[in-house]
């Protein structure tokens, strides 16, 4: 972490964590001065708190981290695929009449758009969600527009 100790301690307090918690560092380390000696020094100068230090908003107590929210989900839940492939259920028409085929192929064209342009999206997806934008294009283009 690229923060002073005072830095961290300021956060935490908004927070309402500790700071060794949100530095990523046991309480004993931290109480035992086995920290970094940049981070030792800057708490040996850090000022101490003032009584006439303005508290924090209100709204941040409401949506402060505490250390078991930001504990890491079971490994029993189940997680969303973070690049999920293209549903080819979605290209058929169903018994639908055309203007709410349409309309639902321009919201898919929609999402294929969000899907190319999501940064760090694998090759193998990626492609994939371009061929399947070509398909909607297509199938866009054969449609009557009544």
């Amino acid at each position: 972490m690229d923060a002073t100790w005072e830095e961290v301690e300021t956060l935490a307090r908004i927070l309402g964590v500790s700071g060794p918690w949100l530095a990523n560092r046991p309480d004993s380390a931290a109480a035992n001065g086995a920290s970094a000696a940049p981070v030792r020094e800057a708490a040996a100068t850090s000022p101490q708190p003032s009584a006439n230090q303005p508290a924090a908003p209100r709204g941040l107590a409401v949506a402060a981290a505490t250390p078991e929210s930001a504990q890491p989900a079971s490994a029993t839940a189940v997680t969303e695929d973070p690049f999920p492939l293209p549903d080819p259920a979605l290209l058929e028409p169903r018994d639908r009449p055309a203007y709410v085929f349409r309309q639902s192929l321009a919201e898919v064209l929609a999402r294929t758009t969000a899907m190319l342009h999501q940064p760090g999206l694998p090759a193998r997806v990626w492609r994939a969600w371009r061929d399947f934008d070509r398909q909607v294009r297509e199938l866009l283009r054969q449609l009557p527009t009544d």
